[in-house]
């Protein structure tokens, strides 16, 4: 009965047939080796395929390679190049997937976030990128790394191809009752109205911004200002500047969970920097983690809430175009998004003053995912 069911649903759904697909070098996949990034599992064969490799290759897509990773998905830099610039950084973990993309070696690739390694890569190469809603994406097969922020994710050079990848790779069915739902819910995800309300996020961290990309942002946001957008700024209150000192504690204490037996046995093959972080997790007690989870929880109900009064949150993907090599760039907000479940989309819309590209991100209430696609579409019109 399974191997009816199955052929029935390759029959029915070839939404990617014959599509060429990156996968992030994190995602099990049994005919290619699986290295994390990391010396120790550089000959690793897993032979089985993720859940949504296989969700790909049911969906007639064509996996045709990995993409580098930063050693275990962390800040450690892969060595891919920025294919705008080659002394430039492509972005963090997933900086290869946005390359793939971005240098038309595929029209999709599949990556990761766990603070901004998809939002950030988009933006520095050029591309769209999208987080979609925490949980909507099954992560079974891949590498985790904090389970309460590990995001599965997309590239691609339009906004039609992160919709067919996000239909195809979605959790569906009865199994999924909430999913089910929301995400496919007409009143949850379509325009009920003509007329949006965004708000302009001023954060923590805005103080970064590149006074020239400043410039760029206000001139698009005068341009798409009309009598159907009306732009509000959105200050986030005094609990969000404590976001990146929680983030970095629910971070390293969970990598030093699931990298215990890697550390353990083969210290020599981290990095420094990788070494120290998960040292510095050892050290974190229970208490301070819980602490960390609950003020997470906080965030995800502020934006529960929030989104009562916004159709969406509108904030830079980045703060600059892309650093020098070996460089995480200026702090941005990336990881409040993360932390609050939200899905986010980058559209490349943005350059700065030697034509590089920069990304405006677009968020929404969290599972209005094709609500958010189809508004990333209307304002990609104005690229």
């Amino acid at each position: 009965i399974y191997k009816q069911l199955l052929n029935q649903e390759q029959k029915n759904d070839k939404k990617l047939n014959g599509i060429p697909v990156a996968v992030k070098d994190i995602f099990n996949t049994e005919d290619l080796p699986n290295t994390m990034g990391s010396k120790i599992y550089e000959n690793y064969l897993p032979g089985n395929d993720s859940r949504i490799v296989n969700d790909v290759r049911v969906s007639g897509g064509l996996i045709l390679g990995k993409s580098y990773a930063s050693e275990f998905a962390v800040h450690n830099p892969s060595p891919t190049l920025n294919p705008f610039n080659f002394s430039l950084s492509p972005g963090t973990s997933s900086g290869a997937s946005a390359v793939a993309v971005a240098s038309k070696m595929v029209p999709i690739s599949i990556g990761s976030q766990t603070a901004g390694s998809i939002i950030r890569p988009a933006s520095y190469c050029g591309v769209y990128g999208f987080k979609p809603s925490f949980g909507v994406i099954a992560r079974t097969g891949v590498l985790k790394t904090a389970d309460t922020l590990d995001t599965i994710g997309f590239f691609a050079n339009c906004v039609e191809d992160l919709k067919i990848i996000f239909d195809t790779t979605r959790q569906k069915g009865r199994n999924y009752p909430i999913l089910k739902k929301k995400l496919e819910s007409h009143n949850y995800q379509d325009f009920k109205k003509k007329k949006f309300i965004i708000g302009i996020i001023k954060g923590p961290k805005s103080k970064s911004i590149d006074k020239f990309i400043k410039k760029q942002f206000d001139n698009f946001l005068q341009k798409i200002t009309n009598k159907n957008i009306k732009i509000i700024n959105c200050k986030l209150p005094k609990i969000f500047n404590k976001a990146h000192h929680y983030h970095n504690i629910i971070y390293s204490k969970s990598l030093s969970y699931y990298l215990n037996h890697e550390f353990d046995n083969y210290p020599q093959k981290f990095s420094v920097s990788l070494k120290n972080l998960i040292k510095k997790g050892k050290k974190i007690n229970l208490k301070k983690y819980l602490e960390a989870i609950n003020y997470q929880n906080k965030i995800i109900a502020y934006f529960e809430n929030t989104f009562d009064k916004y159709d969406f949150l509108i904030d830079l993907s980045t703060f600059n175009s892309a650093p020098l090599l070996k460089s995480n760039g200026v702090e941005d907000h990336n990881l409040i998004w993360t932390m609050g479940h939200l899905p986010s989309i980058s559209l490349p819309i943005l350059k700065d003053q030697k034509g590089l590209p920069v990304g405006i991100q677009i968020n929404s209430k969290k599972y209005t995912d094709y609500k958010l696609l189809k508004f990333a579409k209307k304002l990609s019109k104005k690229i």
